[in-house]
């Protein structure tokens, strides 16, 4: 009786030991122009909710830049989503990014998985080499810049022009304050922050890259190609230091969110 008793109790310790290592935060974060809720108007929120990874809630951050949320508990794995100050430089984004994380960890003490759109992909990888952390087990990165975009350099050029100027004036400082992001995700060159980022030690992590096509079949269609970001310069595979190490996904659409994102994350999810 007592040999039955201590292997019923082996077992049911090893299926919940097992249950606690698979289980995982998933955190999302956005990139430029956009807030954490973009998650949710695209689909992918909910997608991932009816498919066993409910929405836990979101961080944010006050005036005083004090890290503030709405979270709940529900199973083991979930999703949470980040506020960022997407104006920001992206070393700035970042260092809240790091609160955020460590915010998360203390409440759901579990594996997370950072998935960024666009810029929040390089905020992402930004994090991940100045301030590497055990609880991150995986980046996705969807339609990210990492070797910058030349639409960066347009927004330079205009941040700095009477353009930039004339905007603030009427009351809309968007180009202005964004002058740092801007140069921040400029195509990767000699003295750029990706130049430098692109050649850092960076974390044995398993890598995704969800890489948009740019080739547009109809041309009344703007939203069947990415014509922000250059699918090469979206793949993780063509950063310096992680060549070879990034399983690149080929997908369609253009450059926002769409439900068929959470499809995609959702089978990367499967390998982890």
């Amino acid at each position: 009786m007592a040999l039955r008793l201590g292997y019923f109790l082996l077992v049911v310790l090893i299926l919940n030991t097992t249950q606690v290592v698979h289980a995982k935060t998933i955190v999302f974060i956005h990139g430029y122009m956009a807030e954490g809720s973009i998650w949710s108007r695209s689909g992918v929120l909910d997608h991932l909710a009816r498919n066993n990874w409910p929405f836990a809630g979101r961080y944010g951050y006050d005036a005083q830049g004090r890290v503030v949320y709405d979270v709940r508990e529900q199973g083991r794995d979930a999703t949470v989503t980040v506020e960022l100050p997407w104006e920001q430089s992206i070393e700035f984004q970042a260092s809240l990014l790091d609160k955020y994380l460590s915010e998360i960890y203390k409440h759901r003490p579990q594996p997370i998985v950072l998935v960024g759109h666009s810029a929040g992909g390089v905020v992402a990888r930004f994090s991940l080499v100045k301030n590497p952390v055990s609880s991150v087990h995986a980046l996705i990165t969807i339609a990210t810049p990492h070797l910058g975009t030349p639409m960066a350099d347009l927004g330079a050029l205009a941040s700095d022009s009477p353009l930039g100027i004339f905007l603030q004036e009427l009351g809309d400082p968007t180009l202005v304050r964004s002058r740092g992001l801007f140069r921040d995700l400029q195509p990767a060159r000699r003295g750029s922050m990706l130049y430098w980022l692109n050649r850092q030690k960076h974390p044995a992590i398993p890598y995704f890259s969800i890489i948009r096509s740019n080739e547009v079949v109809d041309i009344t269609r703007y939203d069947q190609a990415d014509l922000v970001v250059p699918p090469a310069y979206q793949d993780m595979n063509n950063v310096q230091a992680l060549r070879g190490k990034s399983v690149s996904i080929a997908s369609d659409g253009g450059h926002a969110l769409s439900v068929y994102d959470a499809i995609r994350i959702q089978k990367i999810l499967k390998q982890l």
